[in-house]
């Protein structure tokens, strides 16, 4: 097999990949800048991939996590970075753990987690 065509559809499979966490993200709440951040995309960009999926946009900041609920998604991160083997340097190897935790607990949405998570990073809890 020609070594030109392997790379090819092994980008193409990266970038499948790519766009189904793209879709994932933005289908459980990311914000627009955890996507422009993560992936690099522009906020137009952004607006129109919510527009094909249904999903309005939010204003503004996402609403603070009680401390019981902090609680029950620090059980989830503390399980699932275990089980993920997650590396806290590799963002979405994060992404990861944070949209699993979102599937979890469906009362929260993928933006109020990311941000709790950070707050965990910044205060050195993880």
């Amino acid at each position: 097999m020609d070594g030109t065509i392997v790379h090819r559809l092994l980008a193409h499979a990266r970038n499948m990949n790519e766009e189904e966490i793209i879709r994932r993200a933005i289908s459980l709440g990311a914000s627009g800048t955890m996507i422009t951040e993560l992936f690099g995309l522009p906020p137009k960009e952004i607006a129109v991939r919510r527009d094909i999926l249904g999903i309005p946009s939010r204003k503004g900041r996402p609403p603070k996590i009680g401390p019981e609920q902090e609680a029950i998604l620090w059980e989830h991160w503390v399980k699932l970075t275990k089980e993920q083997g997650t590396n806290l340097r590799d963002m979405r190897s994060v992404l990861e753990v944070a949209m699993l935790m979102t599937e979890r607990e469906p009362t929260q949405n993928l933006a109020m987690v990311w941000s709790i998570i950070q707050d965990w990073i910044a205060q050195d809890l993880v």
